[in-house]
């Protein structure tokens, strides 16, 4: 067997072998909505919020934590955003918010991420003690163009909730 044989053998048993434990990693970490929450989703009064800066700060606080960011950093509805992988002129948010919808004790994010893998993601937090907790995440088949459409995706299962939080 030849040196370059060798090491493109090595080099696929290594692919197959993280791809593995990326499974097993994305598998473990899937979360699912509780009764109690979903019921509160469906059924809570909740005002739209159409800005970034228009979440209350507890949520603004919360998402830019599952975001990894110091500061939020997500694109109003319409506004340019990082779209695709290519990378031209300046840095562009990767995330734009499609819509918001809080309350006192829950809010629910729908978004779009750009980058090499266009989605449209879903994140619930459920406030407790002026703190936002992340509760539920999921992959929206699409934009869903506000909260109506939301909770009829949600009673239809068309929300997919299997490993999504591995993509924030």
């Amino acid at each position: 067997m030849t040196t370059i044989m060798k090491y493109f053998t090595a080099f696929i048993c290594l692919v197959v072998l993280v791809g593995l434990a990326g499974s097993a990693t994305a598998g473990s970490t899937i979360m699912r909505l509780a009764a109690t929450d979903r019921k509160a989703l469906l059924h809570g009064q909740f005002h739209i919020v159409n800005k970034g800066e228009h979440l209350s700060s507890t949520n603004r606080v919360g998402l830019a934590r599952v975001f990894h960011q110091d500061a939020l950093e997500i694109a109003d509805p319409g506004q340019p955003y990082q779209a695709t992988d290519v990378v031209s002129g300046k840095m562009l948010p990767g995330r734009r918010l499609i819509f918001a919808a809080e309350n006192s004790h829950y809010c629910i994010v729908h978004y779009e991420r750009g980058g090499i893998a266009y989605s449209c993601q879903i994140v619930v937090f459920k406030i407790v003690k002026s703190k936002a907790h992340l509760v539920w995440s999921a992959l929206a088949p699409g934009r869903l163009a506000g909260l109506a459409e939301f909770r009829r995706a949600l009673t239809a299962g068309r929300l997919d909730d299997r490993g999504a939080n591995a993509t924030w």
